[in-house]
C-alpha cells in the first residue's frame, strides 16, 4: 500500500480530535441529519501543475527494469541510451497507481520525439533513434492529484539492435600540430572515424589551434563543449586525447573544473611526466655535442615530415618539458568526477629483434630514428616522441607497438607492425560503451 495522502490524515484527525464525543476507531457514529461530508483538499495546486523533476536512475537498454516512487504531484525522470537508427520500446512494467499515465521520451534539448497517454502497467511507446546516445524518459500520472505510487520503467531494442553506441559522445582530442587536416589536407585521425561510425558510435574530431599551450587550447575545447552541448549532443562526453590532447583535457577538467560535463578522460601516448627531448630542445638541460647534433638532426627531420618550422615545433614543446610537466601535475591534481585512463606506447629499432618481438613487428618509422634513438639514451623506451613510461596514468591500459604517428595512422595510413589504429579506437569506443560510459 503507498503512502496515505496527507488529506486522509487530516479528515481523520478532525474526527478523532472535535470537539464532540470521540468515537473510536471502527465504531459508526450516530445518524445526524445535519452532518456533512467535508471536500477532500486536493493533493496539487492545479495551477502550479507538476513540480519539477529529479533525474532518477539511468535505465540501461535491455536490462532489467529501473524502479522508483513517484512522489506526489510530480512524476518520474530517467535517461537512458541507444543507438542511430534503432527502434526502441520503453515499457512502463510496473505502475501502482489508481488511474492511468503517460510516457514522453524527449532528447536532450527537451523536444518530444514520442508520447503516450492512457497508458496502464505493461503498455509502451515506441521510437526510432535518430541520435547515438542519451534521451530523457518522463512518466507523469494523467491525473494531477494522483497520489504517491510506485513504478518501473524498462528499455528495450526492437529492431537495429545490432547497432553500438557509448552513453556519452567521444571526443578526439588532437595533439600537438594537430588540426581537422593534417599535412596540407589530410585527417590527423586517418581513417579512424568511417568504422566508428558505421558500427553506430557518436564520436566527433574537432580541432583548435595547432600550435598552443594546454592553457589555451583547453579554454577552446572548453567552447567546443559548449557548442556540443547546445547542439543537443551531449550532456557528457568522453575525451580521448592523443600526446599534447591527454594534456589538454586533464587541464580542462580540473583547472577549469569541467568535470561535470567529462565523464572520462583516456590519454594515448600523452607526456605525463615530460620527454627529454623537450628537456634539451629547450635548453632545460645540456647534452653532449653528438647528441646535440643527434636532436637537431632529429628536430629538422620531424619538422619536415609534418611541415613545420624548427622554431614553432620548440616553442610549443616547452610546455612539455620535464619540469614544466612536474609543475603541471602539482597544479592538476584528478577531477573526482572524471575517470582516467591511459595508453602507453613503444617503438623498436631496426636491429632490435627482442622488442620487435615484444611489439609486434613494430620499428620505428624514419623521420622518427634521430628522435626515437636520442630519447632511448636519455628516457628509455619510447615511440620516437614520448617515453614510454611517461605516458602512464590513470588506470593504464598497456602498451601498443606503434610509434607516435602509427598511433593515429600516420603518415598517411602508413603504419607497420601489428597495430591497427582503426581497430584501435573502434576497441576504445567498445570499452567506453563496456564501462558504462
Amino acid at each position: 500500500m503507498g503512502a496515505v495522502p496527507h488529506w486522509l490524515l487530516a479528515g481523520l484527525g478532525a474526527s478523532l480530535l472535535g470537539c464532540g464525543t470521540v468515537v473510536p476507531l471502527g465504531v459508526a457514529p450516530d445518524d445526524d441529519d445535519d452532518a456533512t461530508t467535508p471536500e477532500a483538499e486536493p493533493l496539487c495546486d492545479p495551477a502550479l501543475g507538476f513540480s519539477p523533476l529529479q533525474e532518477a536512475g539511468f535505465v540501461e537498454l535491455d536490462r532489467l527494469a529501473v524502479s522508483g516512487e513517484r512522489a506526489a504531484c510530480s512524476g518520474a525522470l530517467h535517461a537512458t541510451a541507444g543507438s542511430t537508427g534503432m527502434t526502441v520500446a520503453v515499457t512502463m512494467s510496473t505502475w501502482g497507481g489508481a488511474g492511468t499515465a503517460s510516457l514522453t521520451v524527449r532528447d536532450l534539448l527537451g523536444a518530444p520525439v514520442a508520447t503516450g497517454s492512457g497508458l496502464g502497467q505493461g503498455d509502451s511507446v515506441e521510437v526510432t533513434l535518430d541520435r547515438s546516445g542519451e534521451w530523457l524518459v518522463e512518466l507523469f500520472p494523467d491525473d494531477l492529484q494522483e497520489p504517491v505510487n510506485d513504478y518501473a520503467i524498462e528499455v528495450s531494442c526492437l529492431t537495429g539492435c545490432e547497432a553500438r553506441f557509448t552513453r556519452y559522445p567521444v571526443v578526439l582530442v588532437h595533439g600537438m600540430a594537430g588540426t581537422d587536416s593534417y599535412l596540407g589536407g589530410y585527417p590527423y585521425w586517418y581513417d579512424v572515424m568511417p568504422g566508428i561510425e558505421a558500427d553506430g558510435y557518436l564520436a566527433m574530431t574537432p580541432a583548435v589551434d595547432a600550435l598552443a599551450p594546454p592553457e589555451t587550447r583547453a579554454q577552446q575545447w572548453s567552447a567546443i563543449l559548449d557548442t556540443l552541448q547546445a547542439d543537443g549532443q551531449g550532456r557528457r562526453f568522453n575525451l580521448l586525447g592523443h600526446s599534447q590532447g591527454g594534456v589538454d583535457a586533464r587541464y580542462l577538467a580540473t583547472t577549469l573544473d569541467e568535470g561535470a560535463r567529462i565523464a572520462s578522460i583516456t590519454t594515448l601516448a600523452t607526456p605525463h611526466y615530460g620527454s627529454a627531448l623537450a628537456d634539451v630542445s629547450n635548453g632545460v638541460i645540456e647534452v653532449t655535442p653528438l647528441l646535440s647534433g643527434l636532436l637537431e638532426d632529429a628536430v629538422s627531420a620531424l619538422t619536415s615530415a609534418i611541415g613545420l618550422g624548427d622554431a614553432q615545433l620548440l616553442f610549443a614543446a616547452e610546455a612539455m618539458t620535464r619540469p614544466a610537466m612536474e609543475a603541471f601535475n602539482a597544479a592538476t591534481p584528478d577531477h573526482p568526477d572524471v575517470t582516467y585512463y591511459s595508453w602507453s606506447a613503444r617503438s623498436c629499432g631496426l636491429v632490435e629483434f627482442g622488442c620487435q618481438a615484444d611489439m609486434g613487428g613494430e620499428t620505428i618509422a624514419p623521420y622518427l630514428v634521430a628522435t626515437y634513438r636520442a630519447l632511448q639514451l636519455l628516457d628509455g623506451d619510447n615511440d620516437g616522441i614520448v617515453p614510454t613510461a611517461s605516458a602512464m596514468w590513470g588506470e593504464h591500459l598497456g602498451t601498443i607497438g606503434a610509434d607516435h604517428f602509427d598511433e593515429i595512422g600516420q603518415l598517411v595510413g602508413q603504419t607497420n607492425g601489428d597495430y591497427d589504429h582503426r581497430g584501435f579506437f573502434l576497441n576504445e569506443c567498445f570499452r567506453l560503451a563496456e564501462a558504462g560510459f
